[in-house]
């Protein structure tokens, strides 16, 4: 019963510090829980493109993709099909400019109905977010 309990323990360590950074005790001495993640966690500045967020998610054809720029640069966002593994090519290529809250929506109506994939390069440095199409 104490290995499982330890297990459990370790399991939830490793996903708490996914999510979060908190200081762990360094002995198991008790079964605590670390407490929950309540704020955001901060982009650290070597990444220079987030996707915020991608809505709405499932959809039937206009997404809006909200994001951020911490530095002006070109943006191209390219679309595949997980399911058949094809490609859409290249659906927005623009220059962008530095700022948070910058959204733009795409039109996704003519891509096949199951799990497909946003590609958003930026500057070089790739960002993937997978959508469902009903």
């Amino acid at each position: 019963m104490k290995r499982i309990l330890i297990l459990i323990y370790l399991l939830t360590l490793i996903q708490h510090r996914i999510a979060c950074s908190y200081s762990y005790p360094t002995e198991i001495s008790k079964f605590i829980l670390p407490p929950p993640c309540g704020q955001q966690v901060p982009v650290p500045d070597t990444i220079k493109f987030v996707v915020e967020s991608i809505s709405p998610n499932p959809t039937n054809g206009q997404v809006t993709v909200k994001y951020s720029a911490k530095e002006a640069g070109q943006l191209k966002v390219y679309g595949a099909s997980l399911n058949t593994l094809s490609q859409y090519g290249i659906i927005r290529n623009s220059l962008e400019i530095i700022g948070d809250d910058q959204e733009l929506t795409l039109d996704i109506t003519q891509w096949q109905s199951g799990i497909n994939s946003l590609i958003f390069e930026f500057n070089g440095d790739i960002v993937i977010e997978n959508i469902v199409k009903n």
